[in-house]
């Protein structure tokens, strides 16, 4: 949802799979939850620059520089997340 509604606002979705089974359930769980954004099979480079992790989903938001903004883990409500999204997208300007 939120990777369509703020693409042109230069927002990109990439999601990281863990999963020690390979690609092939991967592709199934992306093709049963039309998930539309890309997903990506994470390395030990993945995991030594994001890890450790506690649980899962984790979800960072990282600006257009890098830097890691918001980590959360677990579940939230779509709007009060959009908010945090958009606190980095949209930047109040002064």
């Amino acid at each position: 949802m939120l990777q369509k509604k703020y693409a042109a606002d230069g927002l990109v979705v990439v999601g990281v799979s863990v999963d020690t089974d390979g690609v092939i359930p991967v592709r199934k769980f992306v093709k049963d939850f039309g998930i539309n954004y890309t997903i990506v099979m994470a390395d030990d480079n993945i995991q030594d620059a994001f890890g450790p992790l506690q649980g899962y989903p984790t979800t960072f938001i990282i600006d257009r520089d890098g830097v890691i903004r918001n980590k959360k883990l677990g579940r939230m409500p779509a709007a009060e997340y959009e908010k945090k999204v958009l606190a980095v997208l949209k930047p109040p300007t002064l």
